[in-house]
């Protein structure tokens, strides 16, 4: 529903609601989700994708209710949700949600470079 992947010149393309993107490399991972960077083939604009990987109903449900409240609310705290779909995958799925890109890394990357920073002033 809403998501397939297909392969273009060795490099993975992704169909997302009818746009396509390129996958362009892994940016990192958590508990039960990845995050990809992906170039949307015609703009050339960069974005994030977020694939929650679910292991039975409820967990899509979660996915979705995610994706709803990331659409519902608008906050300079709360990334704004680009798309969202489904895809189905054997026994699992997976809610893919696409953010725009921020290139200088998640908040924990920042907090990061501010504690490296802050203990060579010490």
């Amino acid at each position: 529903m809403g998501g397939a992947l297909s392969c273009v010149c060795g490099r993975s393309l992704l169909n997302i609601n009818g746009t396509k993107y390129i996958f362009q490399e892994n940016l990192g991972e958590g508990g039960f989700s990845y995050v990809d960077l992906l170039e949307d083939s015609k703009s050339g604009q960069f974005v994030a994708l977020k694939r929650i990987v679910c292991h039975d109903k409820k967990a899509e449900l979660d996915g979705l209710q995610e994706a709803e409240y990331c659409r519902r609310f608008q906050h300079d705290n709360i990334l704004p949700l680009i798309d969202h779909c489904v895809r189905e995958k054997q026994k699992l799925s997976e809610v893919w949600l696409v953010f725009p890109f921020y290139k200088h890394g998640t908040l924990y990357d920042e907090y990061q470079r501010l504690s490296s920073t802050n203990q060579t002033m010490s």
